[in-house]
């Protein structure tokens, strides 16, 4: 019996044991969930704060310094409570980096840049050639470009059936208006006519020149290897008492340039070299049937 009452006793004593520490394991990892969310907040809140201070701080500053920047705009400002003999900082000199995230993406969001738009216009060549003394008097009659690329906006061709209008990069002047005095340029510079003239000149004229721009693009479709597209009609009457008679000549004429960036200044560039390959091209072509 007795033997039996020590097992009984110990079997008793061994589950107690255990039941005391499951409870104590249980106890240990509530409090250290306990312990680690408070630390997680006690971070939270800490870098909130900061952030918190550091932008107000930091709005401050730039308000002080914002106003001290004004007054020097002023015609007569008033004096500077730092003195004259001390430079004055500027607006956004002492903001740290941080502080100024910080303060943009408490905000709500990061404002994107403001973009400059850029103006184009094709390049005139300078004088080159002297005008021939017995060539005909040729007169550029008009100057039309095809929609949709008719607008101030640059075109860019990013699918076989889609384009896009750059927002912030266009012609100075509508794309006719750009391109009318370079063509009477580059006709002139080729020595094979005596004068060309536009249209409404008091000088008569032997020739009138008719263009047509069917495509001015940027063609963008290859992202490795962008192109600048121009392709141009030329077609020439012969004048009959200052009007247009018989057709004498008429030529398509293309170029793609490829570009050496992707971006808007490369592709007025490689518009000015088609320009230039495609109208002194077209200058011989038309003195040869005029022959």
């Amino acid at each position: 019996m007795s033997s039996l009452a020590t097992r009984s006793r110990r079997r008793e004593e061994t589950a107690s044991f255990q039941r005391k520490r499951h409870e104590a394991n249980k106890l240990a990892r509530k409090r250290w969930r306990t312990s680690a969310l408070q630390d997680a907040c006690a971070v939270f809140w800490h870098a909130r704060n900061s952030a918190r201070f550091w932008s107000a701080a930091a709005l401050r500053r730039f308000s002080v310094r914002w106003q001290a920047d004004n007054l020097e705009r002023q015609p007569n400002p008033p004096p500077y409570v730092g003195g004259y003999d001390q430079p004055r900082p500027h607006p956004i000199h002492g903001i740290s980096w941080l502080a100024i995230v910080t303060m943009a993406l408490f905000c709500g969001c990061l404002s994107k840049p403001s973009l400059v738009r850029e103006a184009f216009t094709f390049a005139t060549p300078p004088v080159s050639n002297a005008p021939a003394r017995t060539g005909p008097v040729v007169s550029i009659g008009k100057i039309s470009v095809a929609a949709p690329f008719d607008a101030q906006a640059l075109t860019y061709r990013t699918g076989n059936d889609s384009y896009e209008r750059d927002p912030y990069a266009g012609f100075l002047v509508l794309p006719e208006e750009s391109l009318a005095e370079p063509v009477r340029a580059y006709l002139r510079n080729s020595g094979d006519f005596s004068a060309v003239t536009e249209s409404g000149s008091s000088q008569s004229s032997d020739i009138t020149l008719e263009i047509s721009v069917p495509q001015l693009y940027g063609d963008f479709r290859d992202h490795s290897h962008p192109l600048a597209v121009l392709r141009m009609q030329f077609v020439a009457f012969k004048s009959v008492r200052g009007k247009p008679g018989k057709v004498v000549f008429q030529r398509d004429y293309s170029a793609n340039i490829p570009l050496r960036a992707r971006t808007a200044a490369a592709l007025m560039a490689g518009w000015n070299e088609a320009l230039k390959q495609i109208v002194t091209e077209a200058a011989t072509d038309l003195k040869s049937a005029l022959k």
